[in-house]
């Protein structure tokens, strides 16, 4: 039997303020209005350690008219 890992995705947004890395995105810093991303460890412990904040993801604007 193989196991897999799922991902989960979260929508995190910076605390205030600060500079945070986002690894998955090459090293370029976290939006400040927030990404959706991929709880990993990295993630979990900026979380933690109150780095980030997991907040609700703002709706996408629809470019149809």
């Amino acid at each position: 039997m193989q196991m897999t890992k799922q991902l989960y995705q979260i929508f995190v947004k910076p605390a205030d303020k600060l500079i945070v890395p986002n690894p998955q995105n090459g090293n370029k810093p976290l939006a400040s209005d927030g990404e959706l991303v991929n709880k990993d460890r990295y993630f979990s412990r900026r979380i933690k350690d109150g780095d980030v904040v997991v907040t609700a993801q703002k709706p996408q604007k629809s470019k149809a008219k």
